[in-house]
């Protein structure tokens, strides 16, 4: 799969605005590549957890993603697509014009998502089930 989105970068010459990060990077490189990025797009096949959807949120970032879409659609935080190309193009597209309304709404419910905040739910949620 890596070598195949390479060979799209090079043929549609876009290597200088693409950035293909397929290892696990620093949490001081992460940080500058959330500084550098706008949109942050998650072409998933599967996902049970994700700390780069996660870190979007926290950095405000608004995603594409062919995963989670009752979360994306309810938080209002991007859009999601289905694994299709063009279906995948026209996400991206239409966050970049409503880029200042994701933003907005990530800001609105990104303090949801700090660990100080979720912590006390998680152990709520398991004292309850202990119970």
């Amino acid at each position: 799969v890596v070598s195949y989105i390479k060979e799209l970068i090079k043929k549609y010459d876009v290597k200088d605005r693409v950035k293909l990060f397929p290892f696990f990077i620093s949490e001081k490189e992460k940080l500058k590549i959330f500084k550098r990025s706008h949109i942050v797009l998650l072409p998933y096949k599967l996902i049970s957890t994700s700390g780069v959807l996660q870190d979007s949120i926290k950095y405000c970032r608004p995603i594409v993603s062919t995963v989670l879409q009752e979360d994306i659609e309810s938080l209002k935080i991007g859009e999601f697509s289905r694994e299709n190309t063009e279906e995948f193009s026209y996400k991206i597209e239409k966050v970049v014009e409503g880029y200042k309304q994701y933003y907005s709404s990530i800001l609105s419910c990104r303090n949801d998502f700090f660990w100080r905040n979720i912590t006390p739910k998680i152990i709520e949620i398991y004292s309850n089930i202990s119970q």
